[in-house]
């Protein structure tokens, strides 16, 4: 698989899961009324009302009401509590909907109908995963396949293979997740339902895509798509497509999947609802800009859907907005390409933890040797050996990279500790220059004072039209950027990008003392930074305090 589609293989489970879902709903407060009402007065009336409520906006496909004979309480909680998390589910609410499942749960294990334990087992698969807990969500995952296994209903057990897949492709094991959905596919035509069929087919589209399989991928993506539209499932149709866009993309089709992109767009935009299918298709369009040559529209695609993301909490897919971002930004903004690296670093580091592929290490060791025994066990011990290798793997790995961030750390202390010597030697000159008016001039500067000197000046000039970055500041000094790079770390001991940066605080730090009415953002932009973020970030790191902080301590 390629290293571009081991990446990719990480968004893949957002995907899953909103074509999973119901089509895209926001909780009204009308439905939260009556969902509290019913907490304090858990009757027949208050259930109804709920119920009617889901109605009235088009949740429920058929009208849920209780009858005059008055059921069990307990009776009325689970079906509530259930449909509650449901519909906060359908919403992207996953902690309301954790919380609402885990209060029917208890409730519905009491009972007999073991479909909707099964679902309400499900959602809390789902929602745990959302949230990042891998150890929780397979838990409840492996509940819920028992079930279904047990009930040899084809179509609830493809379903649950459909989850375990998605389960598994999360922590970038897209190996583990083909088994479970070629025999989900093998289940799904058995039940003889076409929205089963297109739901697995759009998970198998994402299992070949993260295997580096797009021509394959495109295949399902484009059968989905296709059984969708027959369906008359407009927003899951658009999820197929983009799923599709995604494939092309492997294959460097970069304009048709940018035409496919944009008609998912349209239609995100048009309708409203859950904004994650947007943003994931964003980040699609963005990737597919970026493959034409397309800076400019791929960075905007990328920024709104970080934006999207962040505002959802959803870090694994936000990493491949703030890697996309800063493949735009590398080459014209360099320090603002830093920022976004940093980002997805940090990103990466905290979604793709050791625990979560130990964690499904063992739940393969536990309850794989009972799945497709029958089918494959030659397979499954080679694979359980490869998992091992993986997991040894990856603990050096983790070594590795706690070892390169230690010393990278170091390093950077270092260079701080430099920036913040240059920038009190600055302030230092200042003032003697200030004080030293009409008094006698001062002796020859040394050739390395004037170089620095001059270096100074070009920086601040350069500031204003906010191009700093260090192959410019080189060209105006008729110099190649090695030849800078070299001069200005001699005279200085700074690097030529942490010297430029510690022109551009000192500079911004003047500005905030001296003109107290000016915004952040004007001072930012005096600075040559494009956005407040990016000034905000890098001068807390300089100074240890933000901006707003900085100027209103000088007043």
């Amino acid at each position: 698989m390629t290293k571009k589609a081991f990446l990719l293989a990480g968004i893949i489970l957002t995907v899953t899961l909103t074509m999973m879902a119901q089509t895209p709903v926001e909780v009204t407060e009308a439905a939260k009324q009556q969902l509290n009402a019913f907490t304090e007065h858990p009757d027949t009336k208050t259930a109804n009302l709920f119920f009617a409520q889901l109605d009235k906006e088009e949740f429920t496909e058929e009208k849920i009401q209780f009858g005059a004979s008055t059921p069990p309480t307990d009776t009325l909680r689970a079906q509530v509590w259930y449909w509650a998390s449901e519909y906060y589910y359908a919403a992207g609410g996953y902690q309301e909907a954790k919380e609402y499942a885990l209060r029917a749960l208890p409730l519905l294990k009491k009972g007999k109908d073991e479909t909707t334990l099964a679902d309400c087992l499900n959602i809390l698969a789902i929602s745990h995963v959302r949230m990042g807990k891998y150890p929780e969500a397979i838990d409840y995952a492996k509940q819920v396949y028992e079930l279904d296994e047990r009930s040899g209903d084809a179509e609830r057990i493809s379903m649950s293979l459909n989850t375990l897949a998605g389960l598994y492709l999360s922590a970038r094991q897209p190996q583990e997740a083909e088994q479970y959905v070629v025999r989900g596919l093998r289940l799904a035509e058995q039940s003889g339902l076409e929205y089963r069929q297109a739901i697995v087919e759009g998970m198998a589209a994402e299992v070949y895509h993260a295997l580096g399989r797009d021509t394959l991928a495109v295949r399902y993506a484009e059968h989905a798509y296709q059984r969708e539209v027959k369906l008359q499932r407009p927003h899951k149709a658009m999820i197929r497509l983009s799923q599709k866009a995604a494939a092309l993309i492997g294959l460097k089709r970069y304009a048709e999947a940018k035409s496919a992109a944009d008609e998912a767009i349209r239609f995100f935009r048009q309708q409203g609802g859950q904004p994650q299918s947007l943003a994931i298709t964003l980040n699609e369009r963005g990737e597919a800009a970026l493959g034409l040559g397309q800076t400019t529209e791929a960075k905007a695609d990328f920024r709104e859907a970080a934006t999207l993301f962040v505002q959802m909490g959803d870090h694994r897919n936000e990493m491949h907005a703030r890697k996309g971002l800063y493949e735009c930004l590398y080459k014209t903004q360099p320090d603002s390409a830093r920022i976004e690296m940093e980002r997805f670093v940090t990103l990466r580091d905290s979604v793709y933890n050791l625990a979560s592929a130990e964690s499904l290490a063992r739940y393969n060791a536990e309850f794989g040797n009972d799945f497709l025994r029958d089918e494959n066990a030659a397979e499954r011990s080679a694979r359980q050996r490869i998992l091992i290798a993986v997991c040894i793997l990856l603990l050096v790995l983790a070594l590795a990279i706690a070892a390169t961030a230690y010393y990278e750390r170091r390093y950077r202390r270092k260079q701080q500790e430099r920036i913040s010597l240059l920038l009190a030697q600055i302030e230092e000159e200042r003032n003697v220059i200030a004080t030293s008016a009409g008094a006698e001039q001062p002796a020859q500067a040394s050739a390395a004072d004037e170089f620095v000197e001059k270096a100074n000046a070009v920086i601040r000039q350069l500031m204003k039209e906010g191009q700093t970055d260090t192959k410019r500041v080189a060209a105006e000094m008729c110099l190649s950027p090695a030849q800078f790079r070299r001069k200005i770390q001699a005279a200085t001991g700074l690097t030529a990008a942490n010297y430029i940066l510690a022109v551009r605080m000192d500079e911004a730090k003047r500005l905030l003392a001296e003109y107290p009415k000016h915004t952040v953002s004007e001072i930012a932009q005096k600075c040559g930074f494009a956005d407040n973020a990016h000034f905000g970030h890098a001068f807390k790191r300089v100074f240890n305090t933000t901006p707003l902080e900085y100027a209103r301590g000088k007043k």
